[in-house]
């Protein structure tokens, strides 16, 4: 990430220079008041494969920008489509507080693919703030369209497991291992 490879950052804000400062002030800036929001409306209609609409859902399919962590986070995609491109793929890339990538899911689209909703499983992300980085492309060929936005949401907890620990340095993602207590080996 950024933050492992700098350790000043400078925010611009309409070409002109807003903060100089540590890497970590940067970003809480930039994430701050950078362009992220829970819903994303897109007017480019002239591409062959574009997003029309993209947003962070619950299990009911409402917009919501806050999700429980014991519930699905969903990401709703709505895509237009002039022309059919062969191996068209949505991707997106999940990032932490401090634009860290957790994780990056692919989907090949077929002539079809106009609304898709993915969901993360419940209790997979931590209490925290996340940003989803959309891409339509063919796989190391081209882009076909860009969001210009980071969506973002928040995971909030309060009654899990883990709710008790209120510290940021437990991490981000919730592995749900099997324990064995009781048994020896050989």
């Amino acid at each position: 990430s950024i933050s492992t490879l700098c350790n000043k950052g400078v925010f611009l804000e309409n070409g002109s220079v807003k903060f100089i400062g540590s890497i970590e002030e940067s970003i809480s800036l930039y994430i701050s008041e950078g362009n992220s929001k829970s819903i994303y409306t897109s007017s480019n209609i002239e591409k062959d494969i574009y997003y029309k609409k993209i947003a962070i859902v619950d299990r009911n399919k409402k917009f919501v920008d806050t999700i429980p962590y014991n519930e699905s986070v969903g990401i709703f995609f709505h895509l237009g489509i002039n022309k059919f491109v062969e191996y068209s793929t949505l991707s997106f890339t999940l990032y932490d507080s401090k634009l860290n990538p957790i994780t990056t899911v692919h989907h090949e689209l077929n002539k079809t693919s106009t609304s898709l909703i993915v969901y993360l499983p419940s209790d997979f992300l931590l209490k925290g703030t996340y940003y989803i980085s959309p891409h339509l492309h063919i796989p190391n060929v081209r882009y076909l369209d860009t969001c210009s936005e980071q969506l973002k949401f928040s995971i909030v907890d309060t009654g899990s497991v883990h709710s008790i620990y209120d510290r940021s340095d437990l991490g981000i993602i919730n592995v749900n291992a099997t324990w064995n207590e009781n048994f020896s080996i050989i």
